[in-house]
């Protein structure tokens, strides 16, 4: 198993996730199945220790910039607001239903390949003494 094959098949692992669920998720989290599809199909034997390797090296973190360039996608702080309010000012001259406008508001970021930054919400709970 070379460094090569090891960076291809983790990449295009990484390009096939993308593109059908929009995200990319840690590879350990894939079904089994996926993973195994995709390393027959480029002739690896054993890709559970191959994408073992893959996140070990940090090779994901070198991809994910160049899959975005190479895909166009771009981050919402690079116009991804214009797109959503006009989509959504588009759709609430026949839409009321808020589900209905956040649903219209996130296909025209996935059609416009704008992403979301992951964000991490911290609740607290205050005792009545602090």
């Amino acid at each position: 198993m070379t460094k090569s094959t090891v960076a291809t098949c983790g990449g295009i692992v990484l390009l096939k996730t993308w593109q059908r669920l929009g995200y990319f998720p840690l590879l350990d989290t894939l079904p089994p199945c996926l993973s195994q599809h995709r390393a027959t199909t480029m002739g690896v034997l054993s890709p559970s220790v191959l994408l073992q390797h893959y996140e070990q090296r940090r090779l994901r973190e070198w991809h994910i910039p160049q899959i975005r360039a190479h895909l166009g996608i771009t981050a919402f702080s690079d116009g991804g607001r214009r797109v959503l309010l006009e989509a959504l000012l588009t759709a609430a001259q026949s839409k009321d239903i808020v589900a209905d406008l956040i649903n219209v508001g996130l296909e025209a970021l996935v059609e416009a390949r704008v992403v979301l930054q992951i964000c991490t919400l911290r609740f607290h709970t205050c005792s009545p003494n602090s």
